[in-house]
C-alpha cells in the first residue's frame, strides 16, 4: 500500500545485444472499466473532493473523498455493528480505505503522502449510472451491512479525514483481516493520520502530482478481487495557500504507479505476484535512459500493492565488475 522508489547509474561497455531482466511479466487480464467481476469486487470509481488541514512545523495535512463502487457479483461485506454484528456478519469485516499522494518531477515518480486508515461504516447503497455497465443498484440482503451489487457508497474528504483513524500495521492487507474496535490513537497536530506531506515537496516549478483512494475488504480479498481496489486523479497545488484542485477525471482500477507510464512512454510496468492464496503483488515500474554511449540512469519504483508478507529488500542483477554510481533510495515514513 505505499511505494518505495530506488535509483542508480551504471557505466559500463557490454555488447549491443544486452538486455537487463529484472522481473518476470503476469500482464493483467484486459477488462473494461465497469465491467462485472465475480463475487465481492469492491472499487474506487471517484475521487470527488479534498481538504486542506493547514500545516505545522511547515508540514501539511490532507484528505480526499472516495466513490466506492461494487462490480462484482455478490454483495461486499460492510459490518461494523458492536457488539452483536450484522446477521452473520462480525463487526471487522468491513472495508478499510487509504489515501495516498505522488509526484512526478524531473523525470522520477515518487511518494510523497500517505495517511492511516479510514474504517469504512454503513453503506449507502446507491445507484450511479457509471459503476456497474447494464446494472443498477441491488439492495443487498444485510442493507447498510453490505455493499450491493451494483451500489455506490461516498465517503467525502472530510469523513475520510476525521480522526482518530486505524493503524496500517493492525491490517493485513493480503486478507482484509483485522482486530476490532480497532487501537485509537488521540491525535494533536492537524496532519497526524491524514496525508502528511512536507510544504517543501508542494507546488514545485514543473512537478506533477496525484492522489490515491485504496480500499481494502475481506470477502474482496478473499474472492482474489483485490488487485483493482485503487484508483487515482492528478491535482494541481496552490503555490500559495498549497489547496489541492482536480486536474483530470478519476482513472478507475488503476493505481497511481501508472500515472509515471501515463506520462513517460519510456517506463516499462511489471507485476510480481508471491503464490500464497490471496495472491500478493508487487507492482513495479523501470525507466532505462541511455546517459551517453556506455552510461545508463535506472529508475526503479516497487508499490506494494496487497502484500502482507511485505519486502526486506530490492536488488537489480549486474554482470560482474560493473562500475556503480550515484546509487540512491528514497521512500516515505509511517507516522503520528
Amino acid at each position: 500500500m505505499s511505494t518505495q522508489t530506488l535509483r542508480l547509474a551504471r557505466i559500463a561497455r557490454f555488447a549491443v545485444g544486452l538486455t537487463l531482466v529484472v522481473l518476470a511479466t503476469h500482464p493483467a487480464t484486459l477488462r473494461a472499466q465497469g465491467q462485472q467481476t465475480s463475487g465481492p469486487d469492491v472499487t474506487v470509481i471517484y475521487i470527488g473532493d479534498t481538504q486542506n488541514y493547514g500545516a505545522a512545523g511547515g508540514i501539511r495535512g490532507y484528505a480526499i473523498g472516495t466513490t466506492s463502487c461494487n462490480i462484482g457479483t455478490t454483495p461486499v461485506n460492510w459490518c461494523d455493528n458492536l457488539p452483536s454484528g450484522c446477521s452473520g456478519l462480525t463487526a471487522a469485516q468491513h472495508p478499510v480505505i487509504a489515501q495516498n499522494m505522488y509526484r512526478l518531477l524531473d523525470g522520477r515518480f515518487e511518494q510523497i503522502g500517505m495517511s492511516w486508515l479510514k474504517h469504512g461504516f454503513v453503506s449507502t447503497n446507491s445507484t450511479d449510472p457509471s459503476c456497474l455497465v447494464g446494472h443498477s443498484c441491488a439492495s443487498p440482503p444485510r442493507g447498510g451491512n453490505e455493499l450491493g451489487v451494483g451500489c455506490t457508497d461516498t465517503y467525502g474528504a472530510g469523513l475520510n479525514g476525521s480522526r482518530p483513524m486505524g493503524m496500517r500495521s493492525e491490517v493485513n492487507s493480503t486478507t482484509g483481516v483485522f482486530p476490532f474496535p480497532e487501537t485509537q490513537v488521540n491525535p494533536t497536530l492537524v496532519y497526524e493520520q491524514r496525508i502528511k506531506v512536507p510544504e517543501a515537496e508542494l507546488a514545485l516549478p514543473g512537478a506533477s502530482y496525484w492522489v490515491e483512494g485504496q480500499y481494502i475488504s475481506d470477502n474482496d480479498a478473499v474472492f482474489g478481487n483485490g488487485f483493482n481496489n485503487a484508483s487515482y486523479r492528478s491535482i494541481n497545488v496552490s503555490p500559495t495557500t498549497f489547496n489541492l484542485s482536480f486536474g483530470g477525471s478519476t482513472i478507475r482500477e488503476k493505481t497511481a504507479i501508472q500515472a509515471w507510464k501515463t506520462a513517460d512512454a519510456a517506463v516499462e510496468t511489471f507485476n510480481e505476484d508471491f503464490c500464497s492464496a490471496p495472491k500478493e503483488r508487487f507492482e513495479v515500474a523501470r525507466k532505462v535512459t541511455v546517459v551517453d554511449g556506455d552510461t545508463w540512469h535506472y529508475e526503479y519504483v516497487v508499490r506494494n500493492l496487497n502484500s502482507d508478507h511485505a519486502a526486506g529488500a530490492f536488488s537489480v542483477d549486474f554482470p560482474d565488475g560493473t562500475p556503480i554510481a550515484n546509487v540512491g533510495f528514497n521512500d516515505i515514513e509511517h507516522h503520528s
